[in-house]
């Protein structure tokens, strides 16, 4: 199984697609104590992510119906300090809901989670972008959900996965930017 890969990093200046990762800005979003063995994955709808922003209704966050295990949603749905910066450590994926008309999917890392009356606020970085097909391709080992009943990137959530994200990706043929090494 191959995934599409990106074009080549530009050597000279350090361009990969439209992302400089020379840019003193987006290395300050990259989480210092990175922790791959887990990432977020958010399914929003077609028009939710705004600039790097978006909010869910915290009654489809962390659901164990899709995937996020009973021990890590208990943990995680108390979202103190300790919780929101362990879940700001992990590489996360933000794809809009493929049932929607734009089909987005963007790999990078959360920066902030506020909690509002029952609505969580995240703001997110992009670091490279991914595909809904490439997902797709990588579900078994990204431990989505795909069964006739429900289809993970088709339903409006977020789950923690107990994958490697980047590790996934680029083993099976992804060429991702070098600000997640």
């Amino acid at each position: 199984m191959q995934l599409a890969s990106r074009p080549q990093v530009l050597a000279v200046n350090n361009v990969h697609g439209d992302i400089n990762y020379n840019d003193k800005s987006l290395r300050e979003y990259i989480p210092a104590n990175r922790n791959y063995n887990y990432f977020n994955l958010f399914v929003i709808d077609g028009n939710e992510l705004v600039s790097g922003h978006f909010q869910m209704n915290a009654d489809v966050c962390l659901s164990e119906d899709l995937g996020t295990d009973k021990g890590t949603a208990r943990w995680l749905k108390k979202l103190r300090e300790a919780e929101r910066e362990e879940v700001m450590s992990f590489p996360t994926v933000v794809a809009t809901a493929s049932r929607t008309k734009v089909k987005d999917c963007h790999a990078g890392f959360l920066y902030n989670i506020e909690i509002q009356r029952g609505t969580i606020c995240f703001d997110f970085k992009m670091i490279d972008k991914v595909t809904h097909d490439e997902l797709a391709l990588l579900s078994h080992k990204l431990h989505l959900i795909e069964n006739p009943r429900c289809k993970e990137l088709d339903t409006i959530h977020w789950a923690v996965k107990n994958a490697n994200l980047i590790s996934i990706l680029r083993k099976n043929g992804k060429e991702l930017t070098p600000l997640w090494d």
